[in-house]
């Protein structure tokens, strides 16, 4: 069962983290910026449920650090993978 949980706060904290990243004037993954207010409420709502669900399978402390790091990987991963889809859809 803490797997269960785990895995949804790890799917959810990422999605959370694209809602913000789409929502930057200089994100590379799509082709326009997200609306900003929408992407970043959705952001925080699913960042809120990943943390959550993170609670419920660890305890509360070893929730926040692992959801931080985790988080905090996403969002440094994010930028890489943008500059990559651009220069994807550069070459074609």
């Amino acid at each position: 069962m803490h797997a269960l949980w785990i895995g949804s706060g790890l799917v959810l904290g990422f999605l959370g983290c694209c809602c913000f990243y789409v929502a930057s004037p200089h994100q590379g993954m799509l082709r326009t910026k997200a609306p900003l207010v929408p992407s970043v409420t959705a952001g925080g709502v699913l960042v809120g449920a990943g943390l959550g669900a993170f609670a419920l399978a660890l305890y509360p402390s070893t929730a926040l650090v692992v959801f931080a790091t985790w988080v905090m990987v996403v969002l440094t991963a994010l930028p890489h993978l943008g500059a990559f889809a651009l220069a994807l859809r550069q070459e074609h």
